[in-house]
């Protein structure tokens, strides 16, 4: 079923063992982002990112094979010595060993909790790591002992390479460090301008290369030809942020810059010519085997890899989708469906494998739901006014589809049957404001629509048969959930509402009495039939989805990371770790054991072993960054309101329907407490357009109409 989405992001920090309760269906390998990636010879490369994600290939990327790290913590950056012997590093301090080409990975203790950004060995012995608060950590002995330095800097440290056993480079913010007995003394260089000095590459020990970004203006690339003892420095004038830099030979070099387009040079950096990635993901990281073939990897599990000197880029990982997965339904235990912005995808072998069968993008596809394997139903939220709300049906299996409903600056959330010709859609009036309530008798031939004054929103619905359902939402008079409830399909509706929850955004009955709410905040469950509900479960967070394979067994999506779990029907809650970052918007069971949860960007996850690794919902801290886009539909202004718990780096970015990027309204250190942000439309051109909002490493997002 399911679902609007609630502009949460919810950061749980937890310490635990990594799980294998929830394995990738889409993409693949992964569809965490991938913050690093090296190859150590022309065939063996590893790549790592957040959530404790390793992959790993043998065939020059050909196939990937997922790696167990022991961690949930991002990992920042990995390097390998040869093919067999590597480390990792990432955050809290967290340094990663292997002596076997990953198959298992020993956690070495840093002596640190400081974030760690990078780490280079020049031996199987000696090497350096490098982090926030001028973090400079050496071993001698392979990570056995890790030796932390804290008198060189106390600024942000962000790339540390070696040209050889003794001479070593360390950028940072407004620093260039350099060492020429393997790291035992570090010298700072003068150099006349201040950056953020963010990577470094030497091709020999005399030529070398760095690249600095500075706020509110273009990047700097600098250049020296005699180890260091002068630079020349030259501004770019194209790009806002330059990410990586990597030389190949004195001459041949590239630079990864902040539109994922990829930068070479064959003159030593005299000039540039510049080449599409093509992907639209953000790219972090990239490297070279040689001066044609190199790789480059980033958000939602992206790896490309070029033969022609960077020219060309082909994505190595797979993915039947990109667009964000609202709702996911089973109509037996082999064929599923699920639909989410533009396209539908389709399973027939129990989620093993998934293909795309249908695509639209005139629509924003928001719920999905199927009377049998061939008959369903999808339904579109809607934008306007360039688009109506629509609900399409198909008779063969999602071969075609047929629009049986359509209606102006009508959103729809959830459709639910409860039986073969009667359904319902809910959503809300976009151009009156108000819950909506559409209604079939035929099997979707025809719908009749109801407006209930009562609520703002109506995000779910739930029919326990044709006659008796409940829908869930936002009251009109806002600031309280609404549970609204039917004996007559839908002629009359009575309602309750409690203002300790914002809104309610899903439901669910398991029986004919019993069933379950979730919205900002709580569960509610009632045992006679929705006359009263209580709270059975109260925290931090907003739940996106429900989901019941049995009276006694439920399931709670709480966005990223985590999901609830109860096996004695509500009374107490375990959390479960699902294993990514990405927003998980929509559960379903086909049996106790094996689920499918999907989301953010085409994240198809499954499980067959009832979900992921346990932890004490007291192991949990929330934090929220609750996101506001009003006035939506925008006419020239629009705001972006939001709390930010402690000061960080926060950007907003807007993206037109193709993925291009549009408009950057901030991108800037926010202090601590409310904040808003008023972005100008301008000249942008009537349509919808999406919005991504990232703080750190948490990203959120959503949709909004433009009606300039």
């Amino acid at each position: 079923m399911k679902k609007s989405v609630s502009l949460l992001i919810l950061i749980f920090l937890v310490n635990i063992s990594f799980s294998q309760g929830w394995q990738w269906s889409n993409p693949l390998p992964t569809g965490n982002t991938l913050n690093s990636v090296f190859f150590p010879d022309a065939i063996t490369g590893y790549s790592v990112g957040e959530s404790g994600t390793i992959v790993k290939t043998t065939d020059e990327g050909i196939t990937w094979k997922n790696q167990s790290s022991g961690t949930l913590k991002q990992l920042n950056a990995v390097f390998f010595f040869d093919s067999n012997t590597g480390w990792i590093v990432g955050a809290s301090g967290i340094i990663l060993q292997t002596e076997d080409g990953g198959e298992t990975w020993n956690i070495q203790s840093s002596g640190t909790n400081k974030n760690l950004t990078s780490v280079y060995f020049t031996d199987m012995n000696n090497g350096i790591a490098v982090g926030e608060n001028g973090t400079i950590l050496k071993t001698m002995d392979g990570g056995t002992v890790w030796n932390n330095d804290p008198s060189i800097t106390t600024e942000f440290l962000s790339c540390v390479f070696f040209y050889d056993s003794f001479t070593g480079w360390i950028t940072g913010s407004n620093i260039i460090l350099k060492t020429s007995d393997g790291g035992a003394t570090w010298i700072n260089q003068s150099i006349a301008v201040n950056s953020d000095f963010v990577s470094v590459s030497f091709p020999d020990p005399d030529t070398g290369y760095i690249i600095g970004c500075q706020w509110n203006t273009h990047p700097l690339f600098l250049k020296t030809t005699n180890g260091g003892i002068d630079w020349t420095i030259t501004q770019d004038t194209v790009f806002l942020y330059l990410r990586s830099v990597f030389f190949t030979n004195a001459d041949t070099g590239y630079i990864l810059a902040d539109d994922n387009t990829i930068l070479k040079t064959i003159d030593g950096g005299i000039t540039w010519n510049s080449f599409s990635s093509g992907t639209i993901n953000y790219l972090y990281s990239f490297c070279f085997t040689d001066a044609g073939t190199g790789y480059a990897a980033g958000t939602y599990g992206t790896i490309l890899k070029t033969t022609t000197g960077g020219s060309t880029w082909n994505e190595l990982s797979s993915r039947i989708t990109q667009q964000s997965l609202y709702s996911i339904q089973f109509p037996d235990p082999n064929t599923g469906y699920a639909a989410g912005g533009f396209d539908i995808v389709k399973t027939n072998d129990g989620g093993t494998t998934w293909s795309k069968i249908f695509t639209d993008t005139t629509t924003y596809f928001s719920s999905v739901y199927f009377t049998d394997e061939n008959t369903g139903y999808v339904a579109n939220s809607g934008t306007w006014p360039s688009d109506s709300g629509k609900v399409l049906k198909t008779s063969d299996g999602g071969l075609s589809w047929k629009i049986t409903y359509s209606g102006n600056a009508i959103g729809i959330n959830s459709i639910y049957f409860p039986d073969a010709l009667n359904g319902y859609a809910v959503g809300r009036d976009c151009f009156y404001g108000g819950g909506i309530v559409l209604k079939t008798e035929d099997g979707g031939i025809t719908w009749s629509s109801q407006s209930l004054s009562e609520a703002w929103d109506l995000f779910d619905v739930f029919f326990i048969d044709k006659n008796r359902g409940f829908v869930v939402g936002e009251k009109y008079s806002l600031g309280k959930g609404i549970i609204l409830q039917t004996t007559d399909g839908g002629a009359t509706w009575i309602g309750k509402s409690y203002s300790s929850s914002y809104y309610y955004k899903t439901i669910w009955f398991t029986n004919d009495n019993t069933g379950y709410v979730a919205g900002q905040g709580e569960i509610r469950k009632t045992t006679d039939g929705g006359s009263t509900w209580n709270i059975c479960y109260s925290g931090n967070g907003t739940f996106y989805d429900l989901f019941f394979p049995d009276a006694d067994t439920g399931y709670a999506s709480l966005g990223v990371e985590t999901i609830l779990k109860t096996n004695d029907g509500g009374a107490t809650w375990s959390s479960q770790y699902l294993g990514t970052n990405n927003g998980v918007y929509s559960l379903y069971f086909t049996d106790p054991n094996t689920g499918y949860a999907v989301g953010e960007c085409g994240t198809i996850l499954k499980t067959t072993v009832g979900g992921g690794f346990p932890v004490k919902i007291n192991e949990i801290k929330n934090y929220e960054l609750r996101i506001t886009n009003y006035p939506n539909p925008v006419s020239q202004a629009t705001n972006f309101s939001y709390t930010l718990i402690e000061p960080g780096l926060v950007c907003i970015q807007i993206f037109n329907n193709f993925g291009q990027l549009v408009a950057e309204p901030l991108n800037s250190y926010q202090a601590k407490g409310e904040q808003k942000v008023t972005w100008n439309s301008g000249n942008l051109s009537a349509g919808l357009y999406f919005y991504r909002i990232q703080e750190g490493k948490e990203v959120g997002g959503g949709k909004m109409v433009v009606v300039n």
